[in-house]
């Protein structure tokens, strides 16, 4: 076993930087970027006192020398204030209209579910195939 080993360094993140944990384990910033959008990078610079990201980065996910926290450290009242700043209201519709339509897709999985007949037999049947 190393003496680095099991260690957590300050890591500051460039555009083609792999995270190796979280849920997008494999994937470089850009990626995340393109896939999730700036979300979830901003909520990971706020929240973890070892993640920095270089100027670049800063830039497009729009955080700006004011919003900026000093590292290592995490702030999630200046994630508040970058919510504020940054989400428009157009922004705030869809991510309402976002929450909506996963409600309906769980109401209907539900409706499923309780539609089903949950005896015994209809239970082995379904098991077998028929």
């Amino acid at each position: 076993m190393g003496i680095m080993e099991g260690t957590v360094l300050m890591r500051t993140l460039t555009f083609k930087s792999v995270l190796w944990f979280g849920k997008h384990t494999d994937l470089s910033v850009q990626q995340i970027i393109d896939v999730e959008g700036i979300g979830y990078l901003v909520w990971l610079y706020y929240s973890n006192e070892k993640i920095n990201f270089v100027d670049e980065i800063l830039k497009k996910i729009q955080i700006t020398d004011d919003l900026k926290i000093p590292k290592p450290g995490k702030n999630h009242q200046m994630k508040r204030e970058w919510k504020k700043k940054n989400l428009t209201d157009a922004m705030r519709i869809d991510n309402f209209h976002k929450k909506n339509r996963i409600a309906k897709f769980r109401s209907r999985s539900n409706d499923r579910y309780n539609n089903f007949n949950h005896s015994k037999g209809a239970l082995k049947a379904k098991n077998h195939g028929k």
